[in-house]
Order: C-alpha cells, then sequence, then structure tokens
C-alpha cells in the first residue's frame, strides 16, 4: 500500500487536529522553527499518532530556512520510499517550483492549503493523466536495465500496470505524454527510456 508523508510548514499553517491521519498510511511530519515551541495540544496529538508522527524542530534562521528542511526530507525519503505520496501542508506558493520539479523526475508531491483537502492515494480510474505520467515514470526507474526495449512491450507494461482498465486513446495519449517530455524516444518498434533527473 501506497505511503502518505504529511509534512506541515508549522511556521505557515496551523492544523486545529491530526486525528483524521490516525487510520491511514500516513507518517505526519510537523516542522517548526528554531525560535518556534511547539503548542501542548500539537505535541499530544503527535504522541497520540505514535511512530507515524513526529515533530521536527529546525536548526537555524533565516529566509526559506524551514522550507528547505521540508524539501531536503523529501528528497530523502523519495530515496528511500520512491512510490509514496507526498503532501506539503502550506500556504506558500514558493514550494510549486519544487512540486513542478519532482513530478517532472516521477516524484508525486502536493501542497495543500489545509490538512482536510489530504486524501488517501488515489485509484487508477481517479488519477489524471499527469498522475498516471508519474506513476509510470516510477515503475520505469524501478525496473532498472530491465525497462522495455520495444512500444509494443512498453505499451503491455502499462496496461498492466494499470490493471487493464486503459483505454487505447488513453494508453496513446500517456506515450505521448512520455515523449513529449523526453523520457521516452519511440524509432520505429524500438523505445528508450531517458530517465535522469532535469530541470
Amino acid at each position: 500500500m501506497t505511503m502518505n508523508y504529511l509534512l506541515i510548514d508549522y511556521e505557515n499553517v496551523h492544523p486545529q487536529t491530526l486525528e483524521r491521519f490516525s487510520a491511514k498510511p500516513t507518517k505526519v511530519l510537523v516542522f517548526y522553527g528554531a525560535t518556534q515551541k511547539a503548542p501542548e495540544k500539537l505535541e499530544r496529538q503527535i504522541k497520540g499518532l505514535g511512530h507515524d508522527a513526529e515533530c521536527i524542530q529546525i536548526s537555524g534562521c533565516g529566509r526559506n530556512a524551514l522550507d528547505f528542511h521540508i524539501t531536503f526530507t523529501i528528497g530523502q525519503l523519495s530515496k528511500v520510499d520512491p512510490d509514496a505520496h507526498f503532501h506539503v501542508l502550506t500556504m506558500d506558493k514558493g514550494f510549486d517550483p519544487l512540486i513542478q520539479y519532482a513530478r517532472r523526475n516521477g516524484i508525486y508531491v502536493q501542497r495543500h492549503k489545509n490538512a482536510e483537502n489530504v486524501n488517501s492515494p488515489k485509484t487508477s480510474t481517479e488519477m489524471t493523466l499527469e498522475e498516471k505520467v508519474i506513476a509510470i515514470l516510477k515503475r520505469l526507474r524501478s525496473l532498472g536495465k530491465s525497462r522495455p526495449k520495444r512500444l509494443k512491450t512498453l505499451s503491455n507494461a502499462i496496461k498492466c500496470w494499470f490493471q487493464n482498465k486503459l483505454g487505447e486513446s488513453e494508453l496513446k495519449q500517456l506515450i505521448a505524454a512520455l515523449k513529449q517530455q523526453g523520457r521516452i524516444s519511440v524509432d520505429g518498434k524500438k523505445v528508450e527510456c531517458h530517465l535522469k533527473s532535469r530541470a
């Protein structure tokens, strides 16, 4: 089951409760400033979630210091758990370029203004085209040298990954999106993957 990581920018957003995450596959990480003090109510909620939650007081002050800590943590966790979904709870639009960059590189990240908008992982029928492309990139990365080398093999693999619930038109759209993003190149029946990080 896909793990959700909720990373809260407590300098920017103060959720009233974290109880709704107790029954979900979610790990909650609350980041707060070096000169801030976490409220007792929040600390009680964190303790109530046990090993699935943690308060993290950042080290050092300065503009965007907390943002960099959250960004660094997403990078670390995405290496350990590449299939995870990352949810950043903040009003700060400065995270948006990071989110776009992460998505282009197959890492699922979303920004939310309030905790009520954070949902469990979507089923394949609920996913947008962009989210499906991200999922395909994750799968391709995990295959290493075993990635498909023929277009038909790649198409069959994508169908399988989405439990054969994709129509032919949607499959063509996904292949076209991968080509447009420069993630694959097609030469006749042959296909080559290009998955290195890019800006």
